[in-house]
């Protein structure tokens, strides 16, 4: 069966001398794994088309018994460039796909997922100084729209309204201090208000979100523990060491 939609590639790596395998995010039907034929022969566009972080429209061949799907054609519809150019942001860039990729499975389509990544990409690729905060709204959102919205006004424990919170990795809920006195996945009351404007906050609106960077390490350990505790294969995204070291 011909398949066309549109796509986000996550990762692509050779496959022989000529060909590539890429792993793509559709708008249509979530991952996927392709193979581009002779994608590395010289002067074939195909290869950098297939650069992780590019949006593309795919049209490929599709089998469901097949793990590996064989692409006919890709046609680009945005290359990043400033992305490229600054490590904050293609380290950025490129957890939110590896996230993306050890936490989704193959043809499990979900349109506001892929909408949700490519925005990220887009606005980052438009404002690199907000890395920061776009990886934070990446996280924050991927819970969210995979299910897992975080009570950020009341205790998991007693329902009182919190003022500063801490996550319990046993429930995976946000208690009170009264509940859980000690915790290294806690947010103080200027942390778990940025949060809270995160939150509500258009992604085009991130400039208005005003921090210390003494404020953010905890607010990035806070959202990553908040995502291992709750969807399965953020243990195996590598680059969050990386990542770690940036923030």
């Amino acid at each position: 069966m011909l398949l066309s939609t549109k796509a986000i590639v996550l990762k692509s790596f050779p496959y022989s001398n000529t060909s590539l395998i890429s792993r793509i995010y559709t708008e249509d039907y979530g991952k996927v794994s392709i193979m581009a034929k002779g994608a590395r022969r010289p002067k074939n566009p195909l290869a950098s088309t297939l650069e992780p972080l590019n949006g593309v429209h795919v049209n490929y061949f599709s089998k469901e018994s097949r793990g590996l799907q064989n692409l006919k054609e890709a046609n680009s519809l945005y290359i990043v460039k400033n992305i490229r150019e600054d490590m904050h942001c293609l380290t950025t860039g490129l957890t939110i796909l590896d996230i993306l990729d050890h936490t989704s499975i193959e043809q499990d389509p979900s349109p506001i997922l892929y909408r949700l990544v490519t925005k990220c990409v887009n606005v980052l690729e438009e404002n690199s100084g907000l890395y920061r905060e776009i990886f934070w709204f990446f996280m924050l959102q991927l819970a969210i729209r995979s299910g897992f919205k975080p009570n950020l006004e009341r205790c998991g424990g007693c329902s009182c309204i919190m003022s500063e919170c801490v996550l319990d990795i046993h429930t995976g809920m946000l208690s009170c201090r009264n509940c859980i006195s000690v915790g290294d996945n806690g947010l103080n009351v200027q942390q778990l208000q940025v949060i809270k404007k995160l939150n509500v906050t258009h992604i085009n609106n991130l400039s208005d979100i005003e921090l210390s960077d003494k404020l953010s390490n905890g607010i990035t350990q806070f959202l990553l523990s908040f995502l291992k505790i709750h969807m399965l294969g953020m243990e195996k995204v590598k680059s969050l060491k990386i990542m770690d070291q940036l923030l």
